[in-house]
């Protein structure tokens, strides 16, 4: 082979090694986020769930969540998976929603009727958790998170 088609040749092997490993300037890297909820009671209504990105709003201000999904629930188990998530931290809050209202049913003394969880599978008193503790960080093409349901 002559000089120049080597030349050539490992510069276009280099290009393409160093546009495979970097990204582009401005270019944000994302990966999905799988979530599989266990735990829950029937399979009555649906499972909502709430991305947050902030602690803002978190866990139950609607008008700051960064993405939401509902799923079905099969034989006490549902899974939701969110693309396309820009790299960073985040946390979910999940409500069992058993009679397809749209919010969390409350009892005697404020006591919820429906389940409900959180990411890190944070278990709670008598005050929301907060962000920090259900927090954890997409870094990677994918990460899965197994949510456990709370139910009194």
């Amino acid at each position: 082979m002559n000089k120049p088609f080597i030349i050539a040749l490992n510069l276009a092997v280099f290009i393409l090694l160093t546009t495979a490993v970097i990204p582009v300037a401005g270019q944000e890297q994302t990966g999905t986020i799988n979530v599989e909820i266990v735990g829950l009671r029937n399979d009555s209504g649906h499972v909502l769930l709430a991305l947050y990105n902030s602690a803002q709003g978190f866990p139950e201000n609607r008008s700051k969540v960064f993405a939401s999904a509902s799923a079905t629930i099969d034989h006490g188990l549902a899974f939701i998976k969110f693309n396309n998530v820009p790299y960073g931290i985040y946390a979910i809050s999940v409500l069992h929603d058993e009679n397809n209202n749209g919010d969390m049913d409350y009892g005697f003394m404020s006591i919820p009727t429906e389940g409900y969880g959180y990411s890190q599978n944070v278990r709670t008193g008598m005050t929301p958790p907060s962000f920090a503790d259900c927090s954890f960080t997409l870094d990677s093409a994918s990460k899965n998170i197994t949510i456990r349901m709370i139910y009194f």
